[in-house]
């Protein structure tokens, strides 16, 4: 077979179930390949693509964006404002374990601390490739997160963040959010 033959198996619009099947809006796009395990409530024409996992109390808004292979761990809760993005491989952790404890850090085991909080992002938020979150962060509105970051402290709005751990690079100008909401979405699928 010659190298340039492509197989036939790359998405299309198909490959996507409205949210009317996990009892969301219809506007609501999630692949089949996706895996959603607990509370999930989305806004408006959120998309959902495939590989990506979901667990615990999860709440997006209007028009977010889950890209591939992306995961939230909800179980202390994660709210995403209206337009935010987490970006392929981007991860959001609510709880982890506390390695400066002196107990074990091993979920099977009986004594072990875990460190939990929610996460909040907020309106027009992106969370870049392959970045962490970490518990009990919140991140202001209209932030950028430069890939393959560890966010680990909060982050006011209108700024951009990067590095290992995050820390400040740059102001952001403010978006504006009523313009970027009332744009018609022709095709709700990323393929």
């Amino acid at each position: 077979i010659p190298i340039c033959e492509r197989s036939n198996t790359s998405m299309s619009k198909h490959d996507y179930l409205s949210g009317v099947n996990y009892g969301l809006h219809e506007s609501v796009r999630i692949h089949k390949w996706a895996n959603i395990a607990g509370e999930l409530v989305c806004g408006h024409d959120v998309r959902i693509d495939a590989f990506v996992t979901i667990t615990g109390k999860v709440r997006l808004g209007d028009r977010c964006h889950i890209a591939t292979g992306a995961c939230i761990f909800g179980g202390a809760g994660v709210t995403m404002g209206d337009g935010c993005s987490l970006s392929p491989g981007a991860k959001i952790f609510t709880a982890t374990d506390d390695v400066r404890s002196e107990l074990l850090a091993n979920p099977q085991l009986v004594e072990t601390y875990v460190k939990s909080g929610m996460v909040v992002v907020g309106n027009f938020s992106v969370i870049g490739a392959n970045s962490v979150v970490l518990p009990d962060v919140v991140i202001g509105h209209e932030v950028q997160i430069g890939a393959c970051s560890v966010v680990r402290s909060d982050i006011p709005d209108n700024q951009v963040w990067g590095g290992l751990p995050a820390h400040y690079i740059c102001g952001r100008q403010k978006l504006d959010r009523a313009a970027m909401m009332q744009y018609e979405i022709p095709y709700n699928t990323g393929a």
